[in-house]
């Protein structure tokens, strides 16, 4: 390292108090883009249960500022990164002086450069939160604050050293001589997010399948909802819970299909746990060529046949229960094309219907029940259904149907 003369290394003395706010200011700014890249990975991993502590409305929503693309300026590097590396810097120049390892004039223009980049980038950010964002983070904000106080600081050093003449080249040798010490701080911040990503994993006590549900389900957050079925183009027949529940389900399903039967027992538990919290619409959407015009033959011969009778038994007897219909519609099993035989059999399964066989006959080949079908079908077809069951909730497309998923997706809706 250059020897430094006597010269480069008196100090005004006004600067050494404000050498010690700028440690204390660092210090501060690393903790801060700690906590705000704990709170990133956190999100990430789906381990934030219910509403964040810096959560307070639309305008101040750190989840929704943290989850945008604009949290990393540079593709895949983490802004929380970026702040973490510049305070450690900062930190490390300012304790150099400290001890002298640093002239004052180096340190004081690598300073006032470092925190008026620092300014200039916490200002584009502010202003990407108003205007493009529309939500602020109370974290981002704290380390903002403490960027314009730093160039406050680095200002007032960069006066009293009457421009810090002559240390730029001084900035230059120190940096150049300290690019170990610095890379192993660049270190230190890039393996934070693994370090915190452990940690968290091993603090929730979670399995690796619930670690693996919990990302899905914050995928599921940060997804777009669909504005199509957010306003429900389709005047649902099949329906159960209250309209105005916070959890809108849609579901496209096929009654032949063993996987959707499978579903259904698991949301009828789902549904029992969460009470009147679960609005559920059951859309048929049957694997026939009869009756569905993406099918090219029929994959399940009664699917058409079974999705008519579950219109007409809903529209005509209204003691009946959704559970009840859906639950014998799923588990019956028809025999051959003849209807009064198929009737005959669903009606001897649902006991407690006052429903005749030949007002069932009627509905079932009525064009008004074939043309409800046949809006159900083509709602799946617009929304290009990949296969059966498909749900979704309040508009987002659900990438897997197991309950455990499904649930955790309810839940961090009801506790929104």
């Amino acid at each position: 390292m250059t020897a430094l003369t006597t010269d480069q290394f008196v100090e005004n003395k006004n600067n050494r108090p404000l050498l010690a706010l700028t440690l204390i200011l660092a210090a501060c700014g690393i903790f801060v883009s700690a906590l705000a890249l704990f709170h990133q990975i956190k999100l990430e991993n789906g381990l934030q249960e219910g509403r964040s502590f810096c959560n307070i409305n639309q305008a101040f929503n750190c989840d929704l500022v943290v989850s945008s693309s604009w949290s990393e300026l540079i593709p895949g590097v983490k802004n929380s990164i970026l702040g973490m590396i510049f305070f450690m810097i900062v930190f490390f120049v300012a304790s150099s002086r400290q001890r002298g390892s640093l002239s004052a004039k180096g340190h004081a223009f690598l300073l006032f450069i470092m925190a008026d980049l620092a300014m200039t980038l916490s200002i584009v950010l502010f202003l990407i939160s108003q205007f493009i964002i529309k939500s602020f983070c109370l974290i981002c904000i704290a380390s903002y604050i403490i960027s314009f106080a730093l160039f406050g600081v680095s200002l007032i050093i960069f006066i009293n050293e009457k421009g810090a003449k002559g240390g730029l080249i001084d900035g230059i040798k120190f940096l150049y001589s300290n690019i170990f010490s610095i890379l192993i701080m660049i270190g230190a911040a890039f393996s934070m997010p693994i370090v915190f990503k452990h940690y968290l994993q091993a603090q929730s006590g979670y399995s690796e399948k619930e670690l693996a549900i919990k990302k899905m389900a914050r995928r599921w957050q940060l997804a777009q909802p669909r504005e199509d079925l957010l306003k429900m183009p389709l005047v649902p027949t099949i329906t159960v819970g209250p309209a105005e529940a916070p959890v809108k389900i849609v579901k496209f399903s096929d009654f032949e299909c063993p996987a959707c039967q499978n579903l259904n027992r698991s949301l009828e538990k789902i549904m029992e746990k969460f009470a009147d919290k679960i609005y559920l619409v059951f859309v048929n959407f049957p694997l026939d060529s009869e009756c569905n015009p993406a099918l090219s033959s029929k994959m399940h011969p009664s699917a058409c046949t079974l999705a008519k009778i579950s219109l007409c038994l809903t529209e005509e007897d209204r003691s009946l229960s959704t559970k009840q219909i859906l639950n014998t519609l799923y588990e019956i099993k028809l025999e051959g094309n003849d209807i009064s035989s198929n009737l005959n059999q669903v009606l001897s399964k649902l006991n407690s219907t006052k429903l005749s066989q030949n007002k069932l006959e009627k509905c079932l080949l009525a064009e008004a029940t074939v043309d409800k079908l046949r809006q159900e079908i083509a709602f799946g077809l617009y929304l290009q259904l990949a296969a059966t069951p498909t749900l979704y909730i309040n508009g987002k497309l659900l990438e897997s149907n197991d309950p455990d998923f499904i649930e955790d997706v309810i839940r961090r809706v009801v506790n929104e």
